[in-house]
Formats: C-alpha cells, sequence, structure tokens
C-alpha cells in the first residue's frame, strides 16, 4: 500500500487489528500477514472498494474499508513462507486456506473492541489499550475453538458466523471458553503439597453427555423395577453447579480431574455434568490414529463425547482439542497453532509408512515432554560419521565380527574393528527396522540423550548416538547435533519444553 497523508494516524486507530494480525501469523507459523492503508482516491488500481480474493502465487488478499474512517482502504495480504511452503508442497496451500479463513475472526473481534473504546485505540488511555492487546489472544483462541466446536458437532448456531447475533449460542460458548481458560491461568499459580496442578475439561453438546448416575448394563442384567427405586430417584436431579465459579475455590477439583486419569465434562453454556474417566471412556488406542502420550486420555475423551478438550499441563501449558484433534498450545503464555496434521502428511508423503512413524515418535515425545532427535538419512549410514559403538545396523548384520576385547583406541567404523560391548544391547532389540517396533518403543530409545537415525526405508543406523557438530555460542548441543544431521536428510528435533522443530540442508525449516 502506498504511504500517505494519515497513514500513522490509521495505523494507530488500527493497532488492535495488527495486534490481531500478529497473533494470527503464530497459530498459523507457516504464514506470514502484511497491513497497510491507503486513501480510497489514492488506490485507483485498487478500485476503491472492498475484495477479498486469492492473489496468486500462495498469497490471498482482503481490501475493506477501516471501520469508522470509510476514507481509508485497509489492506491484509496473508502469504506462506517460501521455505515452509516448500517443505510443506501441496499441504501449503490448504494450511493458507485455513489461515484465511480464520482471518475474520481476530479481525472482526478487534474491530468490534475499538469502537466499544471511548475516542476509539488511538485516543484511549495507554492502560486501556495494554489491557484490550493482553486480552485479545485468549477472546481470539475462544472464539476459533468455538468456530470448531461448531465444524465438529455440525451444530450451525456455534458458527463464529453467528457471533453478536442476540443469545448467540457461539458467544455463549466462546464466553465459557474464556473463562475456563482464565480459571486454568489462575491454577497455574496454584500449588498442594507444593505440586503444580494440572486440569482436564470437557466441552460436549448437551445430546452427548449421558444422564447423571446412568450406567451401561451387561446384556441380560435386569433393570430395577419402579417399586425397587428409591423415592429420590424420581425426583429433579440436584444442581450439579456452573463451571468454574462454582469449582474455583474446591481444591479437590483439580485433584479428581488430573486430566490424565478424568476429566470435568460440561455443557457449552458451563453447566457441569459429570464426571468422566478412563474407565467411561472407550478404548484410547482405537479412538485416535496416533498416539499422544500423556494427552491421550483428553483427546480421546472429547472425540467420544464430540466435543472439545481443555488440558492444562504441569509447567503452565494449556493444549486444545476439537474432536480428538490437537488445535492449539499455549506455552510460556503464548499460543501457537499445531501442524501437526500438515507435517505428517508431508512426511507421510516423502517416506511412506517410515515417514508417518517417525513423525508419530515425534509426537509421543513432546507430548511426553522430553527430547529428542530423530533423523532420515538419505545418505548411506558410512557417510554419518557416527561411532562404532552406536551402529545398530552394523550391530545387527549378520556380516557383524563376533565380540571381543575392546580396550578403546579409535572409535570409528572400519572393516577391521571389532564389536563393541553396546553391540550386546543393539542385538536384544526386539527389531532393526522401526515398522517391526511400536512406538512407545521408539519413543524410549529416541528420548535417551544422543540422535536417533534411520534410513529411509526404516532400518534403525543409530539411537543415542553422539553427532560431531560444531556448536555455535547461541544454540545448545541438540540443535547443533540436528543442523549436521540434516545436511544428510529430514531431522526432527524435539524440545523437553514442547517445540518440535524440522531441519533440512542444514537449516530450521518449521518450528510448532
Amino acid at each position: 500500500p502506498v504511504k500517505t497523508d494519515g497513514a500513522e494516524e490509521m495505523r494507530a486507530a488500527d493497532a488492535l487489528v495488527r495486534r490481531a494480525l500478529d497473533f494470527l501469523v503464530k497459530l498459523f507459523p507457516a504464514t506470514d500477514a502484511h497491513v497497510g492503508y491507503v486513501r480510497k482516491e489514492e488506490a485507483p488500481l485498487l478500485g476503491g472498494s472492498p475484495s477479498s480474493q486469492n492473489g496468486g502465487a500462495g498469497r490471498f488478499e482482503d481490501i475493506r474499508e477501516v471501520p469508522g474512517h470509510p476514507e481509508f482502504l485497509r489492506a491484509i495480504t496473508i502469504s506462506v513462507d517460501e521455505r515452509i511452503g516448500q517443505f510443506l508442497g501441496e499441504d501449503a496451500e490448504a494450511h493458507l486456506q485455513a489461515a484465511y479463513a480464520r482471518l475474520k475472526v481476530p479481525v472482526i473481534l478487534a474491530q468490534g473492541w475499538t469502537r466499544q473504546m471511548p475516542g476509539h485505540a488511538h485516543s484511549g488511555s495507554s492502560e486501556t489499550r495494554e489491557a484490550l492487546r493482553a486480552q485479545l489472544p485468549t477472546h481470539v483462541i475462544a472464539h476459533l475453538i468455538a468456530d470448531q466446536f461448531a465444524q465438529v458437532t455440525g451444530q450451525e448456531a456455534y458458527r463464529f458466523a453467528r457471533h453478536a447475533e442476540p443469545g448467540s449460542a457461539h458467544d455463549e460458548l466462546a464466553g465459557t471458553i474464556v473463562e475456563s481458560l482464565d480459571y486454568m491461568n489462575a491454577l497455574t499459580r496454584s500449588r498442594v503439597e507444593h505440586q503444580e496442578l494440572t486440569h482436564g475439561l470437557i466441552i460436549a453438546p448437551r445430546s452427548e453427555i449421558a444422564p447423571r448416575g446412568e450406567r451401561e448394563r451387561a446384556p441380560g442384567h435386569a433393570t430395577p423395577s419402579a417399586e425397587g427405586r428409591s423415592s429420590a430417584e424420581g425426583a429433579s436431579p440436584p444442581a450439579l453447579g456452573h463451571y468454574p465459579e462454582d469449582f474455583r475455590d474446591l481444591k479437590r477439583t483439580s485433584l479428581l480431574t488430573d486430566g490424565y486419569q478424568s476429566a470435568l465434562c460440561i455443557t457449552p453454556a458451563g453447566r457441569a455434568a459429570r464426571l468422566v474417566t478412563r474407565d467411561t471412556v472407550a478404548n484410547v488406542p482405537e479412538l485416535l490414529d496416533r498416539d499422544l502420550g500423556s494427552l491421550s486420555f483428553l483427546a480421546a475423551a472429547s472425540k467420544q463425547h464430540n466435543g472439545i478438550g481443555l488440558m492444562l499441563r504441569q509447567g503452565g501449558s494449556i493444549t486444545t482439542f476439537a474432536g480428538g484433534r490437537p488445535l492449539f498450545v499455549r506455552r510460556s503464555g503464548v499460543w501457537h497453532g499445531l501442524l501437526w496434521d500438515q507435517i505428517q502428511s508431508t512426511m507421510t508423503g516423502r517416506y511412506g509408512e517410515v515417514g508417518a512413524q517417525v513423525f508419530g515418535v515425534a509426537l509421543l515425545l513432546t507430548t511426553s515432554s522430553k527430547g529428542g532427535i530423530i533423523a532420515v538419512s538419505e545418505d548411506p549410514p558410512d557417510a554419518l560419521s557416527l561411532h562404532e559403538k552406536d551402529r545398530v545396523d552394523r550391530a545387527r548384520s549378520p556380516a557383524a565380527p563376533p565380540q571381543g576385547d575392546h580396550q578403546g583406541g579409535a572409535d570409528r567404523a572400519g572393516p577391521e574393528r571389532e564389536s563393541t560391548p553396546e553391540w550386546f544391547l543393539h542385538r536384544l532389540l526386539p527389531a532393526g527396522n522401526i515398522l517391526d517396533l511400536s512406538r512407545p518403543t521408539l519413543a524410549l530409545l529416541a528420548g535417551i540423550d544422543g540422535a536417533t537415525v534411520v534410513d529411509p526405508e526404516g532400518h534403525l543406523i543409530s539411537y543415542g548416538a553422539i553427532v560431531e557438530s560444531m556448536q555455535g555460542r547461541s544454540e545448545g548441543a541438540r540443535t547443533a547435533a540436528a543442523r549436521t544431521l540434516s545436511a544428510h536428510g529430514l531431522v526432527i528435533k524435539v524440545s523437553e519444553d514442547g517445540p518440535v522443530q524440522i531441519f533440512e540442508n542444514g537449516e530450521p525449516v518449521l518450528t510448532v
């Protein structure tokens, strides 16, 4: 957009919208968003009228009047980062469309808040502006999750398109989510017996929540007759409370609903409905198409109840789900979108079942708060300069030398070397191909300090391997090792605190 008189003032007046766009980029880390302003009469090529269009070459453009300033047009361009786009391939366009489809949520919310400020954002007090800027991400997340609730349940009343309608079910649900997130945030500052608190919450349609006290009866089990029931059962059920206000000060709330073994199930209006436990959730592995480690129970519960899940974990991170699929995660107070589906699709497209297995192990590590490096090397194993003791492929090879005394000396691969003591353990592994190993077993190997390396066919080359690399001042040993290995193929680095990084050609490509 052309610089013009009044554009800087316009930027100040539209501060919340720009804040919302910055937040959108964090939620969709493969995208970039740019915003500019121009007077209508100075933009003849834009036709002086609002429009939304596919800008081609991996970008979308949205041109609208600025509310309250009809003489200005706001031009928003959303594009995919070129390097990330190359990695995602065909999935990059779908990712861009998803980001563009959700663009209206933060923009409309920010515009509405701006209108409510005295004299609009540029003349409101700095305290008011900062308070709104701080609150905006939570409200954007809540409305995005509510919109996903509509998609999962098929109930159009919860679509964001119904936002601001009188008695809007969408706004009611979004309000429940905001209150729930605020409560979880408060729990991060609490301790019970010096332990951090965790908490699991399921928000499900009323039709998906079994009546209180209902039990599944085994075939042939007789139902008690009316005469055999207590008179109390015929009375109206007692009130179960409203979440979170009726549960906020109860120490037992988080202890009974830790998110790992149990969760509280509520309606979109915030009415408590039932306690969900592992006993009441169907077979978790069958419900999920991937192993999400410690998050598997809550993900499965959100799928079984056709709703959304919120999980507060130790360390203060919050992960959200819709129908069993992970949506967003908050780490260190910052919300991020999860591109797990897109990355898994890309990995599977490149390496088939091996790619799916590798990324599945990375997910298991990150959801279990464990770190590791997993690499798919497209070069021969000997090109990796791995220590001989770490070579699983050589240890399990029929041509491997017999075990002999190993008294030190050069520790490099070579035909003259005898096997090393570590090879005993390599030979005891259940299998030498990752497709024949369970993901928990692979996660055990990948969680050992060092690198786990496989070839494109899934043959295990090493685990816990030392990778000699030049460590920069600003990066740790694990990052340096991932960078070095990525010269030979694709590398996934998982940090204990959650982020997953993809490396290729010696450079980080994507962080989620």
